[in-house]
């Protein structure tokens, strides 16, 4: 009562630690579950970690592919500390597709499409296709990504393209070409929002009908 104080005594009686026994996907239709399973920070068999969990819910969120994702702990009866965790997921298009048709006075007519799809086949990996064609020119490429090459995250992708060229439609030097190239990349994750990736592409150019000017 002098120096208006108190003294505080706190009793703290320690629990159990919680441990995962299964994690269940809900909703997934086209996405296999191994697919899911490789963007979740919780693992199987090991403590329960609401910050893992919420990790791993940002992780699915993040899947263009994936539309809602939501989680939940479920009690195993007769053990007061092994749970199952149950992610319940609603999935959406993953795939786009472009098309156009032009004309000019130079190029005339022209094309070109394109279609990619980001959940191929429900893999999680990243399959596109492109072709553009005007009077000068031709040009294809196929791309291919797959984020989760290895269980630590590391990417491997590639692409192969064509491509054929007039100049003499084009309105300049006479010459012909023909280019393919082939390239790869692999991406190392830094952390959960960030990665640094690394690409090399061989190129070949065949020149042809090429005519004699003054320069």
């Amino acid at each position: 009562e002098d120096d208006k104080t108190v003294k505080l005594t706190l009793s703290v009686d320690p629990g159990k630690r919680i441990y995962v026994r299964r994690i269940n996907f809900n909703g997934n239709v086209i996405t296999s579950d191994n697919v899911l399973r490789q963007n979740v920070s919780q693992m199987e068999g090991t403590w329960l970690s609401n910050s893992l969990l919420e990790s791993s819910k940002g992780q699915l969120s993040r899947l263009t592919y994936m539309d809602e994702v939501e989680f939940e702990t479920v009690r195993i009866p007769g053990k007061d500390d092994v749970v199952d965790v149950n992610f319940s997921v609603a999935e959406q298009p993953a795939g786009s597709f472009n098309a156009g048709i032009g004309y000019g006075d130079r190029t005339r007519l022209s094309l070109q499409a394109g279609i990619q799809q980001d959940n191929f086949l429900g893999t999680g990996k990243r399959v596109g296709f492109s072709i553009n064609t005007v009077s000068y020119q031709r040009s294809a490429q196929i791309t291919y990504n797959d984020p989760y090459f290895t269980i630590d995250g590391i990417s491997l992708g590639g692409s192969i393209g064509y491509s054929e060229f007039d100049g003499e439609d084009f309105n300049i030097i006479r010459f012909n070409s023909k280019q393919w190239s082939v390239g790869a990349n692999i991406g190392y994750p830094i952390n959960e929002y960030n990665r640094i990736s690394f690409g090399l592409t061989y190129s070949d150019v065949e020149l042809f009908n090429r005519g004699s000017y003054d320069q």
